[in-house]
Parts: C-alpha cells; sequence; structure tokens
C-alpha cells in the first residue's frame, strides 16, 4: 500500500522513491523474444539493433575473406564476429542439431560423410551428378525466415533468429548455424527431387551443393528428367552451375563424386592422384612424412569401408521432425 504513494508524499515521510518495474519488451509480444535473448545469452539491446540497423554491434560484424576453390577460383567467405558466432554456436545446441533434415541430405551431419554418399550409388549403372550454383548465397533469407516460422516461433522471434542467422538475404558461408539451416531449409526441395527419381525406380542423395541421381541395371532416368530437376531448383531459388552442372555417366566409367570414385566393380575408392601420393611417401618419403602418409591411410580406409545399413528406424523415408522449442 505504501508503494501507491505518490514520490512527493514519499519523500515528505522519509520513504524513498516507490520502485517501477520496468520491462524489456516493447509490449507483451515481444516477451518470447526477451526469453529467447536470455537462453542466448543475447542483451535485448543488442538484439533490437541487429533486427532494426542494417549496423550491427561490435562483436557481431562479419570479417570477409576469401580462399581459392579447387578450380583455383575465390570462395568468399564470411566469419562471424566472436560475441555472434557464440550466439549462432547456442542457436546450434540449442535449436539445430536435433532438427532432422530430410535423409537424402548427407552434408553436414553427424556419422555422414562423402563416402557414404558416395555409397549410395556404388550399385547403379547410370548416374548422373549435378552442381548447384553459389548454393549458399542463393539460400534465401525468406527461406530461412520460413523455416522459423515452421517450427513454431513468435514472430518476434522469428525476425531475431533470421537476423542472427543471415546476412545480406541468404546464408552467410562461414557462419556455423548456415551448414545445417541449408539442410533443414531445403527438406521440401529434396523431397520434390527424390519424388521425381524414385518414379523412375532411381536414388537421389544430395551433399551440400552436389547432387548425385543414379538408376540400377535395368532402369533409366525418363527423358524429361534434366528439365524437372531444373525446374525443381528453380522453384527454390537455385540454378545449376553452368560449366559443371550436369554430367551423365555409366559406372563403367568410373565417376568421381564428392572427390571420390565409383568404380566399375561397384565399390568407392580414392581418387588415381592420391594413390601416386601415397605410393611416392612409401618409396621415397622420410620419417617426418610417416605421419602424413598415416593420414592418407585412413582417410583410405574409410573411403573404401562399405557403410553399414541403416535401421528402419533411422528416419529413411519419414518426414523432417520439427526442432525443439527454446522453453
Amino acid at each position: 500500500m505504501l508503494n501507491d504513494l505518490p514520490n512527493t508524499l514519499r519523500r515528505l515521510v522519509g520513504l524513498p522513491p516507490a520502485y517501477r518495474y520496468t520491462s524489456p519488451a516493447r509490449n507483451e509480444g515481444e516477451w518470447s523474444m526477451v526469453t529467447l535473448c536470455y537462453r542466448l545469452g543475447l542483451k535485448v539491446e543488442d538484439a533490437h539493433q541487429i533486427m532494426d540497423s542494417a549496423a550491427f554491434p561490435s562483436g557481431f560484424r562479419y570479417r570477409e575473406f576469401t580462399i581459392p576453390k579447387r578450380d583455383g577460383s575465390p570462395r568468399q567467405l564470411l566469419e562471424p564476429g566472436p560475441k555472434l558466432k557464440q550466439v549462432q554456436r547456442r542457436i546450434l545446441t540449442m535449436l539445430l542439431r536435433k532438427a532432422q533434415p530430410h535423409h537424402a541430405a548427407y552434408g553436414f551431419r553427424r556419422k555422414k560423410s562423402i563416402a557414404d554418399h558416395a555409397w549410395a550409388h556404388a550399385n547403379s549403372r547410370i548416374i548422373i551428378t549435378a552442381d548447384i550454383q553459389d548454393f549458399f548465397p542463393n539460400t534465401t533469407r525468406q527461406h530461412v525466415k520460413q523455416w522459423w516460422h515452421e517450427q513454431g516461433f513468435s514472430t518476434p522471434e522469428v525476425r531475431l533468429l533470421t537476423a542472427l542467422t543471415t546476412l545480406h538475404g541468404s546464408l552467410p558461408q562461414g557462419a556455423p548455424t548456415s551448414p545445417p539451416l541449408s539442410n533443414l531449409v531445403n527438406a521440401q526441395m529434396d523431397t520434390a527431387l527424390e519424388r521425381h527419381i524414385q518414379a523412375s525406380g532411381g536414388i537421389y542423395t544430395r551433399y551440400a551443393d552436389d547432387l548425385c541421381f543414379s538408376w540400377p541395371e535395368g532402369y533409366a532416368p525418363p527423358a524429361d528428367f534434366e528439365f524437372a530437376v531444373r525446374s525443381v531448383l528453380h522453384e527454390y531459388g537455385y540454378a545449376l552451375h553452368p560449366d559443371k552442372g550436369w554430367q551423365v555417366w555409366d559406372r563403367d566409367e568410373e565417376p568421381t563424386i564428392t572427390g571420390v570414385v565409383i568404380t566399375k566393380h561397384g565399390s568407392v575408392d580414392i581418387p588415381d592422384s592420391m594413390k601416386r601420393i601415397m605410393r611416392t611417401l612409401q618409396q621415397h618419403g622420410t620419417a617426418a612424412d610417416d605421419t602424413r602418409l598415416q593420414g592418407y591411410q585412413g582417410y583410405q580406409r574409410m573411403i573404401t569401408r562399405e557403410p553399414r545399413p541403416e535401421k528402419a528406424s533411422a528416419g529413411l523415408g519419414k518426414a523432417p521432425i520439427k526442432s525443439p522449442r527454446l522453453r
């Protein structure tokens, strides 16, 4: 009751000013966003600046640099500042790691590798490899925003999570959240591509921007298959690489998929160029080269070991599940 006295009367009787609680939320709809900030270790004022301003607070800005691709062309990378990277890692741990991507997506997943991606097609006769151009830059902010919304987050939460995981309208290549999000937001695309190939008896997998389609002996792609794939990719904002976007192989040609070789005998192996390096190290290497040789040998064992068949409970053929809420 005394707390209801005006501060003028409180001063006359020697009482301190009344405590007035000020909510960190601008309105009731933002309470969920304030809770999200607390869970992510993010200051509410920083969250508002990130959502409302093009200029991120100190420690939340990206550093841009380039590294050479395998073909020598530059690859742009965007490294988040230390504070932003810490928040993104919490998003990764608390939200993204438990979310299930489409089973055809092999990249950026625990217990999945480029070997698993290739072994899925080892027994096929006809193999098509395709490469998406500028995969991360073309994974749009709108797709990320839609995915967060589909997980049941409120509008303020969606705004914040989208701002924390995108930059300049797309996924920044270099942020820890970008690889898993690139799988999760493309689950519907993977479903559409798989539906097209299953109708003709084939198999589809994707490792990041590398697509692979294959058919066993006695089956073949339909005449309009390339058009169908390009149409699905276009629907989701992607296009095939103009130079290496579409290649058709017979297994006897021993095609290379994500850096490993599908042999004509129905197995997976490392490239001949790597085997030559290993022979050179074995025959002419010094004692200092032993560690390097052991690394190559370990990689070869990983690639050539046929993976165990997945259990039915592993989620094959099931719709992707939603991520857990931060509650």
